[in-house]
């Protein structure tokens, strides 16, 4: 996939068909990885910010846990952050 610089994606309606079916084609290349235990590398050492606008115990989680397969760090403003 092309890597496009600083677009920020809000929505679906952002994207062109292709770019969606390229998502998906990279998702299931990133999953085979996954499953054969092959650590993704390009994201290691970002940070990311971590903002809800709802406590969600489980969209939090979900979160963590990417952040920690793809080897990166995060920082949030400490809010509440169970429902």
């Amino acid at each position: 996939m092309e890597r496009k610089k600083k677009k920020d994606l809000l929505g679906l309606k952002d994207l062109s068909g292709q770019e969606i079916e390229e998502i998906i084609s990279w998702a299931e290349k990133m999953k085979e990885n996954s499953k054969r235990g092959v650590e993704e590398q390009f994201l290691k050492g970002k940070c990311i910010a971590l903002l809800f606008t709802k406590p969600s115990t489980r969209t939090q989680v979900s979160f963590e846990v990417a952040k920690a397969l793809f080897l990166m760090t995060s920082r949030s403003p400490g809010w509440p952050t169970s429902a």
